[in-house]
């Protein structure tokens, strides 16, 4: 694993696969990861790292928490996200759970880190009618 040199990097998983058959439970295994991040950007976590976040967050299937103290923040929602008034040094704890939380984790943790966001991906264009 090549580990960013601004990341602390503590991963651990979760939880064990259910058992096939639970009641409410799939037969797929689901993992779960948790990392704890430093917010490196100068100006803390923002508008736009929280909407980087939030757009990387809605491309994969698992579930993505962010923790900071007490206050926690759904990784697919920008304003959750930017209620954690999590400042620069600020420790967070990002949690995904699902299917491809291992890929996720990797890309989330970087974006959590990253002492500027990275550019947002363009928008799709609509085709015209005609």
């Amino acid at each position: 694993m090549n580990a960013e040199p601004n990341l602390t990097v503590r991963t651990t998983g979760l939880s064990q696969p259910a058992l096939p058959g639970a009641p409410g439970t799939s037969t797929m295994p689901s993992d779960s990861y948790r990392r704890t991040i430093v917010i490196r950007n100068p100006q803390g976590f923002h508008m736009r790292p929280a909407a980087a976040l939030a757009a990387a967050a809605r491309r994969f299937q698992s579930q993505a928490t962010v923790i900071h103290g007490d206050r926690r923040g759904n990784a697919r929602d920008i304003l959750s996200l930017l209620m954690l008034l999590a400042g620069f040094g600020s420790e967070v704890t990002l949690e995904v759970r699902g299917p491809d939380a291992a890929e996720a984790v990797e890309v989330l943790a970087a974006i959590l880190g990253a002492e500027e966001p990275p550019d947002p991906v363009p928008p799709t264009p609509v085709p015209k009618k005609g």
